[in-house]
């Protein structure tokens, strides 16, 4: 009842397919974690992990820096050695760990 009155959405808010209303992952751009992107990338976040979704203080997190399904970034710097990106998010510069990036997924604009 409350799926039909939603409109049977293809995904949750935070970008994760709901199971049985999911389109096929496999269509479309190629989507890939945060972590890995590359100085200059201009990207657009899919989604976050499941994992964050259940970490309140990750999720938090991710929020108050706009990194949210749909919000547009470019990566402005990659830090060496496992170090931080830093990125635009909006008019906003924002330094991200590689491991919190990694809870973060992104396909190119």
């Amino acid at each position: 009842m409350l799926n039909k009155h939603l409109g049977y959405p293809t995904t949750c808010p935070h970008g994760n397919p709901i199971p049985g209303n999911a389109k096929s992952m496999a269509q479309g751009a190629k989507v890939f974690q945060l972590s890995a992107a590359k100085h200059g990338d201009a990207l657009i976040i899919t989604r976050i992990s499941e994992y964050a979704e259940n970490v309140s203080e990750l999720l938090d997190y991710l929020g108050a820096q706009g990194t949210v399904p749909g919000a547009k970034i470019s990566v402005v710097e990659v830090a060496p050695l496992r170090g931080p990106l830093t990125m635009k998010v909006g008019s906003r510069m924002v330094a991200m760990s590689r491991e919190v990036a990694s809870f973060v997924w992104v396909k190119k604009e």
